[in-house]
């Protein structure tokens, strides 16, 4: 007689026994069972918002989205291993540097319809110590 080996059970989405008996209870009271789970899971929200055709992580693109008083910023976040003497002679250089890579975008997004914005250039030290440029665009009009 040939021996059948009985087939693995799979239990790595098994609750512990402990908790099984409460997820159980809190489902049959808000009616939730498998097959509607599923469903719900298969159907399209309406309010899922798709990606549209420009490239959202562009800086471009999110100064084009920029509502009157709303802001853009572009960070720069200084080494760790650098001394103070350092960053105070690199500190001009950065700012400049993180200027020019928001200068372009900006000249194209006030072009298009006509929009102002206002630039500025700020250093900020986080509560863990790190200093952080920043170059904050607001749209004006």
């Amino acid at each position: 007689m040939e021996q059948v080996m009985p087939e693995p059970k799979d239990d790595t989405f098994d609750l512990p026994d402990e908790l099984a008996q409460d997820v159980a209870n809190v489902r049959a009271q808000k009616g939730v069972d498998p097959t509607s789970l599923t469903a719900a899971l298969m159907c399209m929200d309406n309010d899922v918002d798709l990606p549209g055709r420009s490239r959202p992580a562009s800086v471009i693109s999110n100064l084009l989205a920029l509502k009157v008083g709303e802001n853009f910023t572009k960070s720069f976040r200084v080494p760790d291993n650098l001394t103070l003497a350092d960053v105070k002679d690199k500190m001009n250089g950065w700012k400049e540097q993180l200027r020019s890579s928001v200068n372009q975008s900006l000249r194209h997004a006030r072009n298009h319809g006509n929009r102002k914005f206002t630039t500025e250039s700020v250093q900020a030290v986080s509560p863990s110590g790190s200093i952080y440029l920043q170059v904050i665009v607001t749209r004006t009009e």
